[in-house]
């Protein structure tokens, strides 16, 4: 399980959102409904996705993992505001630790000019599977620890993701 979503994960990085619709024959844990779902926990040993961030430094490319309903099973200090604005925005917290200060905030904030990318993968609640929403770019971040960046998707959002991860949602 763990070589197979790993390959998929790597033609993503290498080519994309497309890449993933192109491994639909695996038959693996990877289903192809309006975005990818696949079992995180199969990426086992990388211990930054329990904190929501796994940077892969060799490749200058962060991927962002992100749960929006943070009402079961997380700590109360861990209520970030994360939500799609539109099919082509997505407000982000980061984590308590990033600053402007900090290498994961200057990360971020340099990203126009140091070559790093971002991934953003989102799932509505814990338990539930992550979608892969591909590669997003800094439009704005204010603030400090945490830090608040508004991405603007690469490729716009299907409009049945938009209505579940945006801020509306449940209302």
């Amino acid at each position: 399980l763990l070589p197979s979503c790993a390959g998929v994960l790597a033609a993503f990085l290498l080519y994309g959102r497309e890449a993933w619709h192109t491994c639909n024959a695996l038959q693996e844990p990877v289903y192809f409904l309006s975005g990818l779902y696949f079992p995180i926990r199969s990426l086992g040993p990388f211990g930054y996705v329990a904190a929501g961030v796994l940077p892969l430094t060799h490749r200058k490319t962060e991927l962002l993992f992100v749960t929006l309903d943070k009402s079961e099973g997380y700590h109360d200090r861990i209520s970030y505001r994360d939500y799609a604005i539109s099919t082509e925005r997505f407000h982000w917290q980061t984590q308590n630790s990033a600053g402007q200060d900090t290498p994961g905030g200057r990360r971020y904030l340099e990203s126009a000019t140091n070559g790093w990318q971002f991934q953003i993968f989102i799932r509505s609640r814990r338990g539930g599977p992550y979608r892969a929403c591909g590669r997003v770019t800094l439009e704005s971040a204010e603030g400090d620890r945490p830090m608040s960046i508004v991405w603007t998707f690469e490729s716009s959002l299907p409009a049945r993701l938009f209505r579940e991860f945006s801020v509306l949602r449940g209302m």
